[in-house]
């Protein structure tokens, strides 16, 4: 692209400030006026259409004034945005800082969104990426006395917990069903609770059909019902 001269340039970075501040079209006359430009309204208007024929700004209907396209967006960034400050360039090495030490990502997030908002000022909302279906990658069942449990990760590090009553017994057969779910995940990528085998499944993990005991997590059996009559009561 042919490059552009000191007055169109300096057109544009004006054109692109206004618009961001008031999200509003904006006129030759409107520019000088505001940003106190060394030159006439008829001079910023004729360099405001060679910008435009240059496909740099947009006139959004034919009475409107001129605002940014996204490639004269591009071109502010890339050549006429200012050199950051003290404090953005500060920030920029707090952010390029930010140590993976938190365990999940929504650690993570979170100190992100603190710094940001500490050193804008401003309210910061960070949201997560979102799958379009989880996919279930791994349960881990954890007893602790007459308690179970049950985490579930999925594919994105997200982990669900589900804390059971353990049925009297029934702890023994915890390593064998975690090795199976590891085995099913890995070939089959789900589980298929018809493939239990009989030696792992005597007759107390049968599933059963009982109230409450329904989840909507990617992995679970039609139904939800788990394998193991668990004890949904405190």
């Amino acid at each position: 692209m042919k490059p552009l001269s000191s007055r169109q340039e300096q057109v544009l970075q004006a054109t692109v400030h206004h618009y961001v501040d008031t999200m509003e079209p904006v006129g030759s006359r409107t520019l000088v006026q505001r940003f106190g430009m060394d030159a006439s309204s008829a001079t910023v208007r004729s360099a405001m259409g060679a910008l435009e024929k240059r496909g740099l700004l947009t006139q959004p209907h034919t009475s409107a004034g001129r605002i940014p396209s996204a490639l004269g967006y591009r071109l502010y960034v890339d050549d006429l945005l200012p050199e950051p400050g003290v404090a953005v360039q500060y920030l920029e090495r707090e952010l390029a800082g930010l140590s993976l030490r938190w365990a999940a990502l929504d650690d993570l997030l979170l100190q992100l969104a603190r710094r940001l908002t500490d050193f804008t000022g401003l309210m910061c909302l960070i949201s997560r990426p979102r799958q379009p279906q989880a996919q279930l990658e791994a349960i881990r069942l954890v007893p602790s006395g007459d308690r179970l449990l049950v985490m579930l990760v999925d594919d994105s590090g997200r982990a669900s917990h589900l804390n059971l009553r353990l049925p009297h017994g029934a702890a023994e057969e915890l390593a064998a069903m975690e090795r199976w779910t590891e085995e099913q995940l890995m070939k089959e990528g789900g589980l298929n609770w018809g493939a239990l085998p009989p030696p792992t499944a005597p007759q107390r993990w049968c599933p059963e059909k009982r109230s409450g005991t329904t989840h909507n997590h990617p992995g679970l059996p039609p139904g939800g019902s788990w394998p193991i009559p668990i004890d949904y009561r405190a």
